[in-house]
């Protein structure tokens, strides 16, 4: 089998495998959550404007859920009166009370962990920390260890739209339909193929390589081997590559008391720079 067919057929083998594996998963763990490799998001609207602002949720705390009801409207999570903090939320002092409402808050200062259950412990019922820079993407806010703590949903948004929140009284919080494991599916289904390619190639190039070298004479011993100069000190009558006076790897004519040559264990001759 050539090294192409090889390939082929490994690519084939590991993505039947993956496939198998994936369908295997999705259909023995429909009640648990299937992983997403597009990120869920959440819709902030205002009651006020009708306007819409994108939310990234945060990686701890409770998850956001949508209604079973048979419309096709997803249920609002929760809504509430909106209080906007003047400090970054990470000190225990002068705490505001923030009872039933929704905090709004800056990003830095404190870790957004930190900054969650601050703002839990003076009553808040969910948080939305605002980016403190403006053009940049929403990024998910997470954090090292246990968690568990977090008992409140928290979101992140842009520095735009907590510009535009602050000035709002009250706004609901709704969940966004999470991505299909369909598309997770395919998704990892064509990018696992492609590393798999990647590394088979690169093994077998690295093989190519190790036996090559393997082949290779030692650097010791080809500088072991006579070298003397065509045309000086030579012998006809030992003359192995026929009535030729050229080096067949270079095919450059040798020319007498000049050029070098090397001879082998078998008796031919090359140019010693091409050795």
């Amino acid at each position: 089998m050539n090294p192409r067919a090889y390939l082929l057929s490994a690519v084939f083998t590991v993505g039947l495998f993956l496939l198998l594996a994936s369908v295997s998963s999705t259909s023995s763990s429909s009640s648990a959550a299937a992983p997403s490799l597009a990120p869920f998001s959440a819709i902030i609207t205002s009651p006020q404007t009708n306007t819409t602002f994108p939310a990234r949720p945060a990686a701890f705390g409770p998850t956001l859920v949508l209604s079973d009801d048979s419309d096709d409207q997803p249920a609002v999570a929760f809504s509430g009166l909106l209080y906007v903090l003047d400090s970054h939320g990470c000190s225990v002092q002068a705490a505001p009370d923030l009872r039933d409402k929704i905090a709004l808050v800056l990003r830095g200062e404190c870790s957004f962990y930190e900054k969650v259950l601050n703002l839990q412990s003076w009553g808040a019922s969910a948080v939305i920390v605002g980016d403190v820079e403006g053009s940049r993407g929403l990024l998910t806010m997470s954090a090292k260890g246990d968690t568990h703590k977090a008992r409140i949903p928290s979101f992140f948004v842009s520095h735009a739209s907590y510009e535009a929140l602050a000035l709002l009284d009250s706004v609901s919080i709704i969940p966004s339909q999470p991505p299909s494991p369909v598309l997770d599916t395919l998704l990892f289904l064509l990018l696992s193929p492609l590393l798999s390619l990647s590394l088979i190639y690169a093994l077998l190039l690295f093989h190519r390589r190790y036996k090559r070298m393997r082949d290779r004479a030692p650097k010791a011993f080809v500088d072991s081997l006579p070298v003397r100069t065509w045309g000086v000190d030579s012998n006809p009558h030992e003359k192995v590559w026929g009535s030729s006076d050229e080096c067949v790897i270079c095919l450059e004519d040798y020319i007498p008391a000049i050029s070098r040559v090397m001879r082998l264990p078998c008796g031919h001759e090359f140019h010693s720079s091409c050795m």
